[in-house]
């Protein structure tokens, strides 16, 4: 038999999962219809790196020099796929091959 207090806290956990996720899920599903295909490949990539700071400063996680190898490797991604790196076409020139 379930004590009272064993329920509450299961009907909370409970919550406290179904919601979040759930709400997590509709404002990200809603907002990256909203922006372009290059800005949300940014945003989630930096995904990690939230996790990463967020475990650090609530939880006092450390950093190893692999976290942060790890880190710059995902900005440096971001930042080439924002950047306009790609070379330039020529507008209106053509190539013709002849048979």
């Amino acid at each position: 038999r379930f004590s009272q207090m064993f329920v509450i806290q299961f009907f909370l956990l409970s919550i406290t999962g179904l919601v979040t996720t759930a709400m997590n899920r509709f404002i990200e599903t809603t907002s990256l219809g909203k922006i372009a295909s290059a800005e949300a490949s940014v945003l989630l990539a930096t995904e990690p790196l939230w996790a990463a700071i967020f475990a650090a400063l609530l939880l006092g996680e450390k950093f190893g020099w692999n976290d942060y190898v790890g880190g710059a490797f995902i900005i440096m991604a971001c930042l080439a796929n924002t950047l306009d790196l790609k070379k330039k076409e020529p507008d209106n020139e053509t190539e013709t091959l002849s048979p």
